[in-house]
Parts: structure tokens; sequence; C-alpha cells
């Protein structure tokens, strides 16, 4: 039986769903209720364009009851004759409204299962001939802040283009899509008035037309903030760069909302406005808070392949003696790495900067080398939506275990960059992160007392999908100290390499300048790493990766040492939680490496 479709058909509403047709046709299919037998009564194979076969063996009645056993012959012919009608509404929703659909029964033969086979001639698919977005609204009447016109933006990003294929779920989701797109941006009450897809079978072409309406221009008026109790009023305006009379924009508001979850002080946060039209011209921005508890203590513990089985114990205190300051205090135990710090935060400043005060002593061992370390520093922090800013003034002093020409002193000044552009912070695929640091200080002590040195370090990360379900990453790291007389400078201030993020295969912070049973700090750093991932299971990928890198006293003497690997991934909700087996190829031994989080 060959269904021929009308010749004209119209779709009027906003349809969401992915096959409406399809699914009603199922709602409607009659029930059938045998009882349960060995074998199926027919077996059913869809030959034609592999797109609209997987389509039919999804969702039409003669693949759905295929499973059921002991279909009467008379319901096997119903399903046959309804076959070509069901399956010709099923392939419109794709774009095919001509399809020649053949269903043939071989002659029935005692003691066998009839074999249907359904025979799907596409025929050509409608293309989309024109395209009519008709405006209403305010959007008719303002210009963006740059002077240009919206309507222009609308119409350049809708989604279906003249000669594009026509499909159902393709008009939705790009009526779904502007929508969406004025939403996010000064037309929060934005709404398709009409929307009508004009189908001509014979001509195998679609007109599109949708008739939207912006509604009006919503501007931000006043603030009201519910949920403060024990902080100022002023925390929260120092983080807001929303200002009254400003067009609403979804991401100034999301990004607010981040920075009052980023700032520590509260537990939850959110910002929104309320999308109705009669508040546009001053539409109340809502804040909703709740405060940390003025004190709280973290116990944990854990084990690391870099530094062992450690125990930690960090106490917040939410507000300092009454004064406009938060503190937290931390202690970690580790077999290699230990330390104690404590570090005063001022609540946020206007411009989005905060004053910090912190002293800390810690026990390093790196490469071989335990380095006794006692720190304090006083400075700024200034954190915005992508961009973090860190300088400071920092006093330091590093006792080695080794000839005293290793220990050293000195006041540094320090100034941290950052840059963030990625998809997502937590689990990034794709984007990149540019991290620089550059500061000059002078030593004091007994080696080199009073002489200068300059410290620069660079960091530069790539991530990019490479199509389906693979991903890759690029990291590239450069470090260097510069001054006439290498000795007295603080050992945490040169460079080591080796572990995780830096170079796997090699222990942390190993790869240094060579000492007896230990790696001492060089003045240059260089290294690199090439990752490759796919998903394999849902949140969870494989990995295949190249690093290479070292430290040394001066460029001439860098010499590249090799490390490579497979690792898995897990997309945890905190970060992605790692395992590489990598080799070291300059000490030919395998390591084992577990860690969690990212490193910008």
């Amino acid at each position: 039986m060959i269904q021929k479709c009308a010749a004209l058909f119209r779709f009027h509403s906003l349809i969401r769903g992915r096959h409406p047709l399809a699914a009603l046709t199922l709602a409607c299919a009659v029930g059938i209720s045998l009882p349960a037998s060995a074998a199926a009564s027919y077996s059913v194979k869809f030959e034609g364009p592999t797109a609209l076969c997987a389509l039919a063996e999804q969702y039409s009645d003669l693949a759905r009851f295929e499973s059921l056993e002991d279909v009467s012959s008379n319901e096997l012919s119903r399903l046959i004759n309804e076959a070509p009608v069901q399956l010709g509404k099923l392939f419109a929703t794709e774009g095919y409204f001509n399809p020649v659909i053949r269903v043939e029964r071989p002659a029935s033969v005692a003691g066998t299962v009839p074999q249907l086979r359904v025979i799907i001639e596409a025929g050509p698919q409608t293309l989309i001939d024109a395209v009519e977005l008709a405006p209403a609204g305010a959007i008719t009447q303002v210009a963006d802040d740059a002077g240009g016109n919206r309507i222009e933006r609308v119409q350049q990003q809708w989604a279906l283009s003249k000669g594009a294929p026509f499909k159902q779920v393709s008009w939705s989701d790009a009526k779904n899509t502007l929508l969406t797109s004025l939403w996010v941006d000064r037309y929060p009450a934005a709404r398709i008035v009409d929307s009508q897809a004009t189908i001509d079978a014979d001509a195998n072409l679609a007109r599109l037309k949708v008739d939207y309406d912006s509604g009006p221009l919503f501007l931000y008026g006043e603030t009201q903030v519910s949920g403060l109790a024990k902080l100022p009023r002023s925390v929260v305006d120092n983080l807001s760069s929303l200002r009254a009379g400003q067009p609403y924009v979804q991401k100034q508001m999301l990004d607010f909302q981040d920075r009052l979850l980023g700032s520590g002080l509260f537990d939850s946060a959110t910002v929104q406005i309320e999308p109705d039209p009669a508040l546009a011209e001053a539409v109340p921005v809502q804040i909703r808070l709740r405060e940390r508890a003025m004190q709280t203590l973290v116990l944990g513990l854990g084990y690391s392949t870099l530094s062992g089985p450690r125990a930690t114990i960090e106490h917040s205190l939410l507000r300092v003696f009454d004064f406009d300051w938060q503190v937290k205090t931390t202690a970690k135990l580790a077999r290699d790495d230990r330390s104690f710090s404590t570090e005063f935060l001022s609540y946020p400043l206007p411009n989005f900067y905060r004053n910090l005060f912190a002293a800390s002593l810690s026990r390093l061992d790196a490469g071989g080398m335990v380095i006794i370390q006692e720190q304090m520093r006083v400075g700024r922090r200034y954190d915005a939506d992508r961009i973090t800013r860190l300088y400071y003034l920092a006093a330091i002093r590093d006792t080695t275990s080794t000839l005293e020409p290793l220990s050293g002193s000195a006041v540094l000044y320090k100034y941290e960059w950052r840059y963030l552009s990625v998809d997502s912070p937590l689990f990034p695929t794709r984007g990149f992160a540019v991290t620089a640091q550059g500061g000059g200080g002078v030593r004091f002590g007994k080696v080199n007392s009073g002489q200068p040195f300059l410290r620069a370090t660079g960091r530069f990360n790539l991530y990019q999908p490479l199509g389906g379900l693979w991903l890759s990453q690029l990291r590239v790291e450069l470090g260097h100290v510069l001054t006439n007389k290498p000795e007295g400078i603080p050992q945490t201030l040169l460079f080591r390499a080796g572990g995780i993020d830096s170079v796997r295969g090699y222990g942390r912070q190993s790869l240094g300048v060579a000492g007896p049973g230990y790696a001492a700090g060089g003045r240059f750093l260089m290294t690199g790493s090439a990752e490759i991932a796919r998903e394999i299971f849902p949140t969870w990928y494989g990995a295949v990766f190249v690093d290479v890198g070292d430290a040394s006293r001066q460029l001439s003497d860098w010499s590249a040492k090799l490390g490579y690997g497979v690792g898995v991934r897990w997309r945890s909700p905190v970060g992605p939680v790692k395992a590489d087996i990598s080799y070291g190829q300059a000490i030919k031994k395998f390591r084992l490496d577990v860690s969690v989080g990212v490193t910008f």
C-alpha cells in the first residue's frame, strides 16, 4: 500500500517533543494481552535509509509488537495495513513527505514464523525555501549598546537557513533557541505569537514564518536582599556589578551569584528577577542568601600518591572581633608535606578587591630535600568573572637539610594574574586558561645578602573537543629566575618538575639540579603535556598522554625528560578524579598517580 501525503501541511504550535506524531500513534495503539509462549509470532526487517529504518524500529507498531507472542493473523494483517500510514506520518517529521512504503508478507508456511520486509523509498527530503521572522514589541524600537540592530542579530542567529533540510525537531529547536536568546538578554518576557511551517509536498519545499513579541525592555531596579544576619549589606553591594537602569542580562546575574558563592561567606545564594512586564521599567533584583555558620571545623583523612597518608584540620571564623574580616586556619600532616597556616581575608571591598594577611610554617620533602619554610605576606586579591589578580609583599625564609648555601631568605613582591575561559571550571572540555606570575625580591641572610633577583612564570592550558566522544588538552609552562648570583635564593622560589600537573612518570618535584641524594631547585623551568581522552561509559573516560620537561640551572643545561602512559577519568561532582599509570623514560620506572581536581 502506498500512502500519498496531502499537498499542503501546516504546523501551527510550538512542539517541544521529539516525534509527536509517532508518540500519538503509539498512545492510540490497540493493546494485546496474550498468554506467554516460547516464540514470537513474526519478525520484521526494515530496508531503506539507515536513519529512517532506525526511526521505524524505535517507534512503529510493527517493531513494537514484534516481541509479543501469539499475535493473531487478523491482528498482523491490521498492523501491516496501517504501517504505511503510520510510517508516512513518522517520516514527515524528518522532512520526507512523499515516501513509498511497501510491506511484503510471504505466504504462510506451517511451523514457520512469517518474515516481514518493510521496504522504504524515502523520496526527496523537503528543503526550506523561505524564512520570515516578524518581530514586535520593544525590540523594534531599542538599539543595542553598540548601536547595532537586535532584530538583525536574531535573524543572523536563526538556526534554519534557506536550503537546509526541514525536520520537525529542528523547527521546534530553532524557535526555542530564538526565545532563549531573547530571554537571557533584555527581554525575559518574550514569546512566540504564531508560527507556521507551510509544506508544499509536491515541490518538497517548506516556507517558515515566526511571529514573535519581545515584550518590554527590562531594566534593573532596586536590589532586594534577604538572609543577612551577621554580615553587613556592603558585602552584597561590593560584589554586585548590577546598576539600576541598566538592561537585564542573565549572565551578569549568574556571575554575581557565582561571586557571592565564591566569597566563602555564604552556603547558598540565588539571584533572580520576576519577568513580569508590568515591572519592566525597574524590575527588582531578588537576592536570597544563607550565611555560613560563625565557626566551622572540617576534619579530613586521605591518601595521596604524591605525599602519602594525610590528615587535615581546617577551622574557619566568619567574623573576627566584630571586624569585617574572616579567618581560616589550616593544619596538614602528611608523609612528605606538613604545614600550619593562618589567613585573614577582608570582606569584599568595592571593585571586587579584598585585603589579605597570611602566615605559614611548612615542612616539605621535595626531590629528597627537606625544606622548612617560614612565610608572612600582606597584599590584595581581585576576583572578577574570568580574571583573578593577587599581589602581595612576602618575607620568606627557607632552611634545608643540605649544605648552608641552599638555604635562603628574601623579601619578595609578587603579582599573579589568571584569565579563565572554559565551559566548566570543574571539568573543562573547551576553552583555555592563562596564568602569569612576575615579581622581584632582595635576599637577606648569610649568603648574598642585599642582592636582588627577578622571578617570572607562565602557564597555558588549552581544552578542545575533537568530535564525537573525544577530548584533548595541552599544557605548556615556563619559568625563570634572573640573577647574577644564584646562591641564597629560597628553594621554594626556584623550580622543580615532576609529578601530576607537571611531568608524570617521575616523583613530585624530583626533577631539578641533581645533588647527592636530592634534587635542588633550578632557575629555569620548561614543561609540556598533551593528552587525548575518550568517553567509554557515561562520566568515565580513558586517556593517553605524553609529558616532557625539566628544571635546570639555566637554559643551556635543560634536557627533556619524557613521561607517558594511560589513565582513567571519572567526572565526579567535585571535579575529575584521575588515575594514571605512567612510565618515566629517564629513570625507566612505572608510577601510579591518583589526583582530584583541575590545576590552572
